[in-house]
């Protein structure tokens, strides 16, 4: 892992902000594929920041994207519910304004009481926001005197309202960006032994973050509990036939030799003992349960099995440090959520030692949370619940964050 250089960052104490214009970036991003108390969550994090600087008097402006719109205009990803939704949270007016550049967002920021908040609309419907483009950037600028970014989630990406802003305005990060930092800076030195569970897709982004836990001191776990697409295509790389569940064919090779590194490190690998699957035909019902090497012809894996849980429960339950990374299952369908609830439960079961550390992290798994009502719980047993999953596996990966880059070296 990268030295995160916190001592370095400016933080919002730094900044002087009353009566001033403040941008605060946030990530209220849902994709516009549902998920609204993942989106709830995001928001609630960021409360304390926003919180803060209507107590100092700054005027906020508020800067998110949603979805992929590519630069075109696309309602059904405007920013307006989320104005609505905040003014609940925080029990005043959020105007909704219905661009993030232009005469009209200068107008209402220049007119802003000391105290108050508008929500401007998504940075996304300009495709100068995702191309990182100076002259988009500018016209950000002319909107505030001063940037707070409070989107971990979004830190891996080179955007305009996250990197390139930050060279035009004085810049500090927010409260729950710096907390996400702290907790990862903390993992390099959390007691042994370390699992890490690691689910989802995108195999092969993830081969690089598997082989850092294997060879980086920082990072190195001791075990690795693989699930969904994941753990599939380790079980593909050794020669089992999985029938119609999801595979990355093309990351089978280097599975492979992530497996025999682990065995030379002395990482222990648990694969999947048994699925919970469906029949292709139906993928929302539950078919039975079947063993990696005993999967019928129209069977698609679509949760972990109950052998699998009983010895997976049992890890993560004992272990002091536990950094969970990805969904376990097709949660989507209420038949796939037992791997979920199973090691939700073993985390909350967990009595943290000194030095110990428990993180979950990965916008799928976050979604998969909020559906079963399992964040709430899980922040009173002290597991920390990253807002990002990227932010995170870059961080991890060993790779720096353009928007934290963007804060130390601004342009």
């Amino acid at each position: 892992m990268l030295d995160l250089a916190l001592h370095r960052l400016p933080r919002l104490p730094t900044l002087a902000v009353r009566g001033k214009r403040v941008l605060l970036r946030v990530d209220f991003n849902d994709g516009g594929q549902g998920g609204p108390q993942a989106v709830r969550y995001r928001m609630e994090a960021t409360l304390p920041t926003l919180l803060w600087l209507l107590e100092q008097g700054a005027r906020v402006g508020v800067l998110n994207h949603r979805g992929r719109p590519q630069g075109r205009v696309v309602p059904e990803l405007s920013n307006a519910p989320l104005a609505s939704a905040l003014a609940d949270m925080l029990g005043q007016p959020v105007e909704f304004i219905p661009d993030c550049i232009g005469r009209m967002a200068q107008i209402a920021m220049q007119a802003l009481p000391p105290g108050r908040v508008v929500m401007l609309e998504n940075t996304r419907f300009h495709m100068g926001e995702q191309l990182n483009q100076q002259p988009f950037a500018v016209q950000l600028a002319q909107l505030g005197d001063v940037l707070v970014n409070e989107a971990f989630a979004c830190a891996h990406r080179t955007q305009a309202s996250t990197t390139m802003l930050a060279g035009l305005l004085p810049t500090a990060l927010g409260l729950q960006f710096v907390h996400e930092l702290q907790q990862l800076e903390r993992w390099k030195n959390a007691v042994r032994p370390r699992v890490m569970v690691l689910g989802g897709n995108a195999v092969l982004d993830k081969l690089e973050l598997l082989q850092r836990t294997l060879t980086s001191p920082a990072t190195k776990v001791d075990l690795l509990l693989l699930a969904g697409v994941v753990g599939q295509t380790f079980l593909a790389a050794k020669d089992l036939n999985l029938q119609h569940s999801l595979i990355e064919f093309d990351a089978v090779d280097l599975a492979r030799n992530v497996l025999a590194e682990a065995g030379v490190l002395g990482c222990r690998v648990h694969l999947p003992r048994d699925f919970a699957v469906a029949r292709r035909a139906v993928p929302g019902l539950l078919a039975g349960h079947r063993k990696p090497h005993g999967m019928e012809a129209d069977d698609m894996a679509q949760d972990l099995g109950p052998q699998t849980l009983e010895v997976w429960q049992k890890i993560v339950q004992e272990s002091p440090s536990v950094l969970w990374f990805g969904s376990v299952g097709h949660w989507q369908h209420r038949a796939f959520r037992a791997g979920l609830r199973s090691l939700a439960a073993a985390l909350q079961a967990r009595t943290t030692p000194p030095g110990g550390l428990a993180i979950v992290a990965g916008n799928g798994l976050l979604q998969s949370l909020a559906a079963e009502d399992l964040l709430a719980p899980l922040r009173q047993a002290g597991v920390m619940i990253s807002t990002g999953g990227g932010a995170l596996q870059q961080i991890l990966s060993g790779h720096p964050l353009p928007a934290v880059q963007a804060v130390l070296q601004p342009a």
